[in-house]
């Protein structure tokens, strides 16, 4: 058996294959039990681990904001899109009920914390406004966005993560369509280099796989940057 790996491993280190998504490795013990559950017992025996006895972790047994979620939320217009984000983020964070729901009197004063949904779903969310707020030609609100949503895979992610440099790749862009060359750079930089690490190629391959990053009309106020394509400052055929 072949391994390749996106970093060095030292002798004595011990390499597993996960049977997980990348994005829940963050998630409590608990939690990754129950996704294994889902594919490694009989239906039976997993409707009753899924719907038994739960432990001291509450909240849903599978990432909420899947495929589904995120079509119908792209499907309305921006400012419905925006109120309905924020309300699903407060809920994800534990900090909201869903609509329609509300605890038992007996129960009002308790704390929200526990409820939370998986990180994936906050870090879903986070991208989805962020495309929002960029379409609706709010750049500046959204970058500290996308700085959110990089700081997430770089801290709850696998190391080298293909998923930190789609990010960066939006990060770099909006950075500069805010005119902010130093941090569009910094952000075009690493994800140049983590591409390299993990796929090899430079900037040819780089840019031909994210060629469709590139034609999204996110910011539908950007224009060239110094007379150029924002990818051909950022990331040059020279640099190679």
């Amino acid at each position: 058996m072949w391994f390749v790996t996106n970093q060095d491993i030292h002798a004595g280190q011990e390499l597993c294959i996960s049977y997980l998504e990348h994005d829940v490795l963050c998630e409590s013990p608990h939690r990754r039990n129950l996704m294994l559950t889902l594919d490694f017992k009989e239906d039976e025996d997993a409707n009753h681990a899924l719907h038994g006895t739960r432990g001291d972790d509450d909240g849903p047994d599978a990432p909420v904001v899947d495929s589904d979620v995120q079509n119908e939320l792209m499907s309305m217009n921006p400012f419905e899109r925006l109120e309905a984000i924020d309300q699903l983020m407060q809920q994800a964070a534990g900090e909201a009920l869903p609509e329609g729901e509300r605890l038992p009197e007996e129960e009002d004063g308790m704390d929200a914390e526990g409820n939370a949904w998986f990180q994936c779903d906050l870090q879903n969310l986070r991208i989805l406004k962020a495309i929002t707020l960029e379409g609706m030609g709010l750049s500046e609100k959204a970058l500290p966005i996308w700085n959110e949503c990089v700081q997430f895979t770089e801290t709850k992610m696998p190391p080298n993560d293909e998923t930190s440099i789609v990010v960066r790749v939006q990060a770099a862009l909006c950075s500069l369509n805010l005119k902010d060359e130093n941090l569009a750079r910094q952000h075009a930089a690493i994800a140049l280099q983590r591409h390299n690490l993990i796929f090899g190629g430079g900037v040819r391959r780089f840019r031909r796989r994210y060629r469709q990053e590139f034609c999204l009309n996110l910011r539908p106020d950007a224009g060239d940057f110094s007379g150029q394509p924002m990818e051909d400052f950022l990331w040059p055929y020279g640099n190679e």
